[in-house]
């Protein structure tokens, strides 16, 4: 019996289809769509070249065109749980979260035994603040494949944001273990333990070597040699976001004469305040959240972006595949990730000299650019009312003294909550404040209170409000308990602007030294310690000395320009030489160096 020749379309589509999957697999995914394409354009229909598209176009970063395709791919075979899922991938690069959310529930009713579906469902669980419900989906992922060290690695930490310390030391030595292994896992999760400088920067080069980049790496070879310099700062957090709240004092102090400013955006438009300003004080202002990593590369490079500084880093929402394509001659790690990045893409990293010493310098792949003063941009120009309500209405005993960690709840450790409740031991009348931040962290840290034999009342949970109140509300508290291996950041800055006096450890690592920055530009620096022991007996003193902590509010009570920390026009001058200086190097073909503008000479702008 022969068999019957197949019809055309078939015979020209099989082929296409196996070209893409093999296209995939070498990771040339610009032409593997060009065959899918091909593909539908004989067979609409056809459901392995809808997923086969939507693939390629998720690892391009088109994550919008994926949607389209993996909504087809549903359609044509809604019993597909790859389907689902992979819509639900696609939907979480687009932030559409709840959408993210409802498509693995879809794909999970269909093949509930798959751990990679309960595992990324706990991702998005995690990220709309549902912790609980997303540690479950990774031990769920675990029951079903022991051996799964992501959820391992995820479980551990939504263990840290519900403050469930009962598999502390198991989790970080299994952290330890997969870094010393060289195994992936993303490097943010390994900043909140006591990890070394080392130990981050081999997670950070591990992570970065696993990338996916474009084939078509771009050249953009050096600055222009005449003209402005054109800045472009690209960010998903252009919102009312920490990073959308420091940048954008920055972005309208720029000297126009010398700079022009791009903004390139891929998160969502909250239509904030944040937001707004961004938008009305960039020159520019592109949202690239439709392009691919090489689309909105090829933008970048035709923009004529001399230095590109990414807001975003290793957090939720990266986009580094566009760094790795090379958009600019000069590419910055700057603010928003307190970590080495670990690879060759970026050439500097945004510090000064208290929060990474020269000395450290080994231990990060970019180069140290030290500014004068703190490296966190401070708005100064925050209004701050007088508190809105009385500390009975927050919950605040009257005449207690009042102790105020507003940390996320990651940042709180055995070893902080053991400081914290021995200072509540040691101070009778007092209380510490912190965050609400979900009912099982609350109950959590109530028993783990109860354990060290603190009473319930004497930890007063504050509930979210909107910025202008948490800030106001910040002056009924005495004094402000930095974290301890990963501090305070915006936050921090929140308490000093409001006058609210930090006791701050020093350690070895970024996260462990932004609050003893913020507190020697705000000339603070006898509030920073060097040992637990430090930390807390001066956390004691000054609980029992009124008049010392009065001074200290004393000299946080002066104008604002006269604390480093606030002056922006120093900030942004020292900012400015460092790119002035990038730009100079980048301009002569010299290599990338170490840069300390200190050094540099007001003068030196002219080179731009």
């Amino acid at each position: 019996m022969t068999t019957s020749p197949q019809p055309p379309e078939a015979a020209s589509v099989e082929p296409l289809i196996v070209l893409g999957r093999s296209l995939l697999e070498q990771g040339q995914f610009e032409n593997a769509d060009l065959a899918f394409r091909l593909a539908l354009t004989a067979a609409p229909e056809r459901f392995e070249a809808h997923m086969g598209l939507g693939t390629a176009l998720e690892q391009l970063g088109d994550h919008k065109s994926a949607v389209e395709s993996f909504t087809a791919a549903v359609r044509v075979r809604p019993e597909a749980a790859a389907a689902h899922n992979n819509l639900a991938i696609a939907l979480y690069g687009c932030l559409r979260l709840e959408e993210c959310i409802a498509a693995y529930q879809a794909a999970l009713a269909l093949r509930p035994d798959l751990a990679a579906i309960h595992h990324n469902l706990g991702e998005v669980l995690r990220d709309v603040g549902r912790t609980a419900d997303a540690a479950a989906a990774f031990e769920a992922a675990l029951r079903l494949e022991p051996g799964y060290l992501d959820s391992a690695v995820q479980l551990a930490h939504a263990r840290r944001l519900l403050c469930d310390w009962g598999q502390y030391e198991a989790d970080w030595q299994l952290l330890q273990q997969l870094v010393a292994n060289n195994v992936p896992l993303p490097p943010f999760s390994l900043l909140a333990w006591p990890s070394t400088p080392a130990e981050q920067l081999s997670a950070a080069r591990t992570w970065a070597a696993r990338l996916s980049v474009p084939a078509d790496r771009l050249a953009p070879g050096r600055p222009n040699a005449s003209g402005k310099i054109r800045l472009g700062y690209i960010s998903a957090d252009f919102r009312a976001h920490a990073t959308g709240q420091l940048i954008g004092e920055v972005i309208e102090r720029h000297d126009r004469s010398r700079f022009e400013v791009v903004c390139y955006s891929y998160g969502p438009n909250d239509g904030s305040p944040e937001r707004r300003r961004i938008e009305a004080a960039a020159d520019v202002f592109i949202d690239i959240s439709a392009r691919s990593h090489l689309e909105a590369a090829q933008r970048i490079a035709g923009d004529g972006i001399d230095i590109l500084l990414d807001l975003q880093g290793n957090t939720s929402g990266a986009r580094t595949e566009i760094f790795a394509c090379r958009p600019a001659p000069v590419q910055v790690n700057y603010l928003a990730y307190p970590a080495t990045m670990g690879s060759g893409h970026y050439d500097y990293i945004i510090a000064d000299p208290v929060l990474i010493p020269a000395s450290e310098q080994r231990w990060f792949a970019e180069n140290l650019v030290h500014l004068p003063n703190c490296y966190q941009p401070n708005d100064p120009n925050r209004r701050i009312e007088a508190p809105l309500h009385s500390r009975a209405d927050y919950g605040l005993p009257e005449g207690a003294f009042v102790f105020c960690g507003f940390h996320n709840s990651f940042k709180i450790t055995p070893a902080v909550f053991d400081v914290w409740m021995r200072l509540l031991h040691g101070v009778p009348n007092s209380v510490l404040w912190l965050l609400e931040t979900g009912a099982e962290v609350r109950q959590n840290l109530l028993l783990e209170a109860a354990r060290r034999g603190i009473a319930g009342e004497r930890l007063v949970f504050a509930k979210r409000v909107g910025p202008d109140e948490h800030l106001a509300r910040q002056r009924h508290a005495d004094l402000f308990l930095d974290a301890f291996p990963y501090g305070a950041h915006t936050t921090g800055t929140d308490a000093l602007l409001v006058g609210l006096p930090i006791v701050a450890l020093a350690g070895k690592t970024f996260t462990s030294r932004v609050a003893a920055s913020l507190l020697a530009s705000a000339r603070l620096p006898e509030l920073v310690t060097a040992t637990v022991g430090e930390y807390e007996a001066l956390a004691l003193e000054l609980a029992r000395s009124p008049e010392k902590l009065e001074a200290l509010r004393a000299k946080l009570s002066r104008p604002r320009a006269e604390l480093p920390l606030f002056d922006m026009k120093r900030y942004i001058a020292g900012l400015e030489l460092a790119f002035a200086e990038m730009h100079r190097r980048a301009r002569a073909g010299a290599a990338p160096a170490p840069i300390t503008v200190a050094a540099l000479k007001p003068g030196m702008m002219s080179a731009a």
